[in-house]
């Protein structure tokens, strides 16, 4: 519960009286936002509201509704960095009731969507090299292991590697001249395997 602890802090220092928002408003808001959807109004949401006969029998036009683009910002957050924190999140065992106080403060206080976003390229960084650390230790006879992981950064690659009684290192390469093949080709002619 240590991000709890962090966000009562984080709180205290907020000096803006902000509304706090609700577990459901928090999902909703990120379902729409994820969704970019119409909710359709069911018959049982209608009931109590009173019909009110037409009094002009004229029609306007209607502008067809295209989808914007896609909008997933929480505050200043686009959607891949929440996504980052949410799998965080769940990563260190916050449990899912508690993430919408996160999310408020990203909402309201940009030091703290850095502050989380920071601890959960962190926590990425850390799992990759225990990764590669553990791929060593299952292959006595390798020298050298690597992992690519095309999941965290929405335009890099990450490349971690690691090299017996060395030490681990992290390559970032931009998706669009990251080829997979070039780079197992590279690998096998240095020896990584």
């Amino acid at each position: 519960m240590a991000i709890l602890d962090t966000i009562k802090r984080i709180q205290e220092q907020d000096k803006e009286g902000v509304t706090p928002v609700t577990p459901q408003q928090t999902q909703a808001t990120e379902k729409h936002l994820l969704n970019n959807s119409v909710t359709p109004v069911t018959p049982q949401e209608m009931q109590g509201v009173t019909e009110k006969l037409l009094l002009n029998n004229t029609v306007t036009p209607v502008t067809p509704v295209t989808p914007q683009k896609r909008n997933t910002q929480i505050g200043k957050l686009t959607h891949w960095q929440v996504e980052t924190i949410k799998k965080w999140l769940v990563d260190i065992g916050e449990p899912a009731t508690e993430h919408h106080l996160v999310f408020n403060k990203c909402r309201v206080n940009p030091e703290a969507a850095e502050y989380f976003l920071r601890l959960a390229n962190e926590c990425a960084t850390e799992k990759r090299r225990q990764k590669v650390l553990a791929m060593l230790a299952e292959n006595p006879a390798a020298q050298r292991t690597f992992l690519t992981d095309s999941e965290t950064d929405p335009n890099n690659v990450i490349v971690a590697l690691a090299i017996r009684h060395v030490g681990t290192c992290e390559m970032t390469i931009p998706r669009d001249r990251y080829d997979p093949f070039q780079m197992l080709t590279i690998f096998e002619k240095s020896g990584i395997q």
